[in-house]
């Protein structure tokens, strides 16, 4: 059924975003993300970040991928607000439930 179809059934279409069904589970769950973004908020959880205390610094975390701890904290921070952004609905502001 082509979209022009369920429109014509009175079906409002408000696309997010698009990936390719069933190619690959983690680009599908994190397809908002870009690649650097992603690999910092991987790598920031993996080791001890986001922990309660930290186990390790955004400074030391920044060494790692060789980028002052000024440019990993706004990724980490885009990142962050993607994943908050697909977690709330935008045009409420409350959770997003499935339908």
């Amino acid at each position: 059924m082509a979209v022009s179809d369920l429109e014509e059934r009175g079906v409002t279409i408000d696309v997010k975003r698009m990936v390719e069904a069933g190619q690959n589970e983690d680009f599908e769950t994190t397809a908002g993300l870009t690649a650097p973004q992603q690999e910092a908020i991987a790598e920031a959880y993996r080791q001890g970040y986001y922990d309660v205390p930290r186990e390790i610094s955004l400074e030391e975390l920044a060494n790692e991928f060789e980028i002052s701890h000024q440019s990993l904290s706004e990724r980490l921070r885009r990142a962050n607000r993607v994943l908050a952004g697909e977690l709330l609905d935008s045009s409420t502001g409350e959770l997003a439930r499935p339908d």
